[in-house]
């Protein structure tokens, strides 16, 4: 993960310099509609994985194995149906979303028809992915991943470099992401040889009956975080242009990559966790609430962390990066520093709530539709508006109503006390990071001095923060013991 950011730092900067921010920002905004155009899977690809993660937990082959077996015709039907509609309505998407070409784009209509084999590839490849993460294999993809993702990057730049336009440079990651879900296929058959099984497949109607009544909530839950993390893009590149779409998105970028490896560092435990909550077994509930609570408090601790320094640096790193002009103003800066810090303070609640009991996946799956159609809501009208800095606004709001309903869901489920959850999940985090915002503006890192002030007074509100967000030595020892376990070492 350290490796797969460090280059995507290299790359972008690399990208941006031969396609300009127009042509860049144009790209970025369509991968943001191929995300949208996911959600045609209504919540299927998720339901494998909850539904096999469960399965596996209670001991349920044979019937896995019959759900498997129906499950595939659906998921190729749908992959079929997905590309299809993309391809056919190629020629007006364009229009629809806002999409006006600039230099060296190429045609708008090939783009968005490339889109099609790609919606085809999300959903089949997705149902390798999702198996892999309800088994919990989800180290071992890692590397084959890593190493497509740059072949792909460095065969665009090449492609960007001799004037390909961006559906050439579309078919590259098609390409790559083809090679990306064979290996996810590989590497499942390796752990779990039947589970790789992609034979037989059988229409089962009474089994399409019984998942779909699963994924209209898996749906919602997927539509909350695509909405959160597409939407901006297309309001900006639709109301302001697609040359603004680079400064935003990029000035994001420290809270994107630590968004990505505190998600990346609990994945390896929520299947676990999932497993232990849907266990009969009494003793597997009390590991699983004592390990959310583990979870919750390094998630706070690290996510609370990483905004705080992300508004001491985010500037400076900027106008490292890509240069001044691309340093975008503070008010922006504060808020993507609100949104990772109640993101990652939150995401136990957000990603457990979806298994807290019978009816814990329709309630999440309907709060967090309901919060990203807020967040929708309130980021179009800050666009009629004119206000870029509302739309990032709009999603601070809206996440901190989703954490804090999703943690009431796990607290009730789990009979935790809100009060303390909602103290640590919300109140810590907005409070940390102002006041961390406070002192970058009265201490601006102009002088060796102001540099000291700030180092020492972070490290400060960090401590404060670890004390009450309930960090205690014994945490860090009883990480360091699983992890002696997974490598074989005790």
């Amino acid at each position: 993960m350290a490796v797969n950011s460090l280059t995507s730092l290299i790359w972008t900067r690399l990208l941006l310099g031969v396609m300009g921010p127009a042509t860049y920002g144009l790209f970025m905004t369509f991968q943001s509609v191929t995300s949208l155009g996911g959600l045609g899977d209504f919540g299927l690809i998720g339901t494998l994985s909850v539904r096999t993660g469960q399965a596996l937990a209670r001991g349920e082959d044979e019937p896995l194995r019959k759900m498997l077996a129906a499950a595939r015709s659906l998921v190729a039907i749908v992959a079929v149906v997905l590309g299809m509609i993309f391809l056919c309505l190629s020629p007006w998407m364009p229009k629809w979303f806002g999409f006006e070409t600039v230099p060296g784009a190429g045609s708008m209509t090939l783009l968005f028809a490339t889109a099609g084999p790609s919606m085809f590839l999300l959903v089949a490849g997705g149902y390798f992915h999702s198996l892999n993460a309800a088994h919990g294999t989800v180290t071992w993809p890692i590397l084959p991943r890593l190493l497509l993702t740059q072949l792909g990057l460095g065969l665009q730049f090449l492609a960007a470099h001799w004037g390909a336009p961006l559906w050439v440079q579309n078919l590259i990651f098609f390409g790559t992401g083809t090679a990306a879900a064979a290996a996810s296929w590989i590497m499942l058959r390796a752990a779990h040889p039947w589970l790789g099984k992609i034979r037989p497949v059988v229409i089962d109607t009474a089994i399409w009956r019984t998942l779909a009544g699963t994924s209209v909530w898996v749906y919602f839950y997927s539509l909350g975080s695509v909405i959160y993390t597409t939407t901006d893009r297309l309001l900006i590149n639709a109301g302001f242009g697609a040359e603004w779409v680079p400064t935003y998105l990029l000035n994001a970028k420290l809270c994107e990559l630590s968004n990505q490896v505190l998600f990346t560092a609990s994945s390896v435990c929520l299947p676990k966790i999932n497993q232990w909550l849907a266990s009969p077994e009494p003793s597997a509930r009390v590991k699983a609430v004592s390990e959310i609570q583990r979870l919750n408090t390094f998630q706070i601790i690290l996510g609370c962390s990483a905004a705080m320094v992300y508004v001491a640096i985010n500037d400076h790193f900027i106008a490292f990066w890509l240069g001044k002009d691309y340093v975008a103003p503070m008010l922006w800066q504060l808020a993507f520093a609100f949104n990772l810090a109640v993101t990652a303070s939150g995401d136990a609640g957000t990603q457990i709530s979806g298994v807290s009991g019978q009816g814990g996946l329709r309630f999440a799956g309907i709060t967090i539709g309901l919060a990203a159609l807020l967040n929708l809501g309130l980021s179009f009208t800050s666009m009629k508006l004119g206000s870029i800095a509302g739309i990032a606004m709009a999603t601070v709001l809206a996440q901190s109503i989703q954490c804090m309903v999703l943690g009431w869901r796990v607290c009730w489920f789990l009979k935790l006390d809100f009060r303390v959850w909602a103290w640590k999940s919300w109140g810590l985090p907005v409070l940390s990071v102002t006041a961390a915002f406070l002192l970058r503006q009265a201490f601006p890192l102009t002088g060796p001095l102001n540099i000291a002030i700030i180092t020492l007074s972070y490290g400060i509100l960090i401590s404060a923060l670890a004390v009450c967000a309930g960090f205690k030595f014994e945490l860090v020892k009883h990480e360091w013991r699983m992890l002696l376990d997974l490598l074989g070492k005790r």
